[in-house]
């Protein structure tokens, strides 16, 4: 592990460097590498002051200067200052008004102005105002959404936010303008029971979640408002609870991450259905034991990240443009543990 001072000079500018975080159910709760060309070159050192229990959800703000992060416990969600070069910084102060409950998914909003957020309160979905490195004031959205939430999604154009929960429809979409706009009627079909992962199709053209009842992963489009008539399940169904859910960059492929071997396919969508899916990586995943797996696509769509409960616990493959390439070697110092239940990680462009 890495101190700032040794820091210096890593990840100035390389030409393909990132930085990935995973949150973890055991101390410290939150882990970060630098990854350049392919290889993990350091682990950061641990945040100063630490989450008060195991991590949930975490996400880079679009400036890449604050990470946020989920918590279990009181204070029930943190947001650290981030420095590329040393790594996490000082935790700011909590805001004013505390979720009433442990946190879930968290997502910016592409102006990085509104942080969303879900935890077990009633009515399950919220976003809080930050400017100037500083929390502001609490929304929540008008119609309830559903309990038991899990992961969060926020449309890259910004219309649009989504959740995967319990309470059926099991996916709970809004529109926003600077605030929480109206609710998604249900979708003719709803989702899988008790939905975890959820995300959107880079142009919000779709919308998809993962749950724990078959048809473990389901896709809708979306236009206007509303869900359109489920896309037909894929030939090669997901077969198991699916948690994580990833739609690359470019759009052509969304991949669904589950608990049984071989942990992870992807599909390739086009004109509203889903192709043949994606042969194994030669190297699989770890399992994705009772606490599922999380799947997040890198920004530039170059890479994929699988989280997992069962070492190595953060795994990364080459996306080739339509496959998996070797997957790259483990981290000399590996997390201390997957996460809790749900898998969650994220990615930040360091140059």
């Amino acid at each position: 592990m890495l101190h700032a001072n040794q820091l210096a000079g890593f990840g100035s500018g390389g030409s393909d460097s990132w930085i990935v975080a995973i949150t973890m159910s055991t101390t410290p709760y939150v882990v970060a590498y630098l990854f350049e060309n392919g290889s993990y070159v350091s682990r950061y050192s641990n945040p100063a002051s630490l989450l008060g229990g195991a991590g949930g959800g975490i996400d880079f703000h679009p400036s890449g200067n604050y990470v946020a992060v989920g918590d279990t416990l009181t204070p029930f969600i943190c947001i650290y200052n981030w420095s590329k070069v040393s790594g996490w910084g000082s935790k700011i102060s909590n805001p004013g008004s505390l979720p009433g409950n442990s946190v879930k998914g968290v997502k910016w909003n592409p102006a990085g102005d509104f942080l969303l957020w879900s935890c077990n309160t009633s009515p399950y979905l919220f976003a809080y105002a930050f400017s100037g490195g500083a929390f502001g004031s609490k929304s929540q959205v008008g119609t309830a959404a559903g309990s038991a939430p899990h992961m969060v999604d926020w449309s890259k154009d910004g219309t649009l936010v989504t959740q995967a929960g319990g309470g059926t429809p099991y996916i709970h979409t809004y529109n926003w303008s600077g605030g929480f706009g109206s609710k998604f009627s249900a979708p003719g079909t709803a989702g899988s029971a008790d939905g975890r992962g959820v995300g959107f199709h880079p142009t919000a053209a779709y919308v998809s979640v993962g749950g724990q009842t078959s048809p473990y992963f389901k896709s809708w489009p979306i236009s206007g408002g509303a869900y359109g008539t489920i896309l037909t399940t894929p030939s090669t169904a997901v077969p198991d609870f699916c948690f994580g859910v990833s739609w690359h960059p470019s759009g052509n492929y969304v991949a669904a991450a589950f608990n049984s071997s071989p942990h992870l396919y992807v599909y390739p969508v086009t004109s509203g259905a889903y192709g043949t899916r994606v042969s194994n990586p030669a190297t699989l995943p770890g399992n994705g034991a009772g606490g599922g797996a999380g799947v997040f696509f890198s920004p530039d769509g170059a890479w994929i990240m699988v989280v997992t409960e069962t070492t190595p616990y953060i795994q990364i493959y080459p996306w080739t443009g339509s496959g998996f390439g070797a997957k790259v070697a483990n981290p000399s110092s590996l997390p201390e543990s997957g996460g809790s239940y749900v898998q969650y990680g994220a990615w930040l462009r360091n140059n």
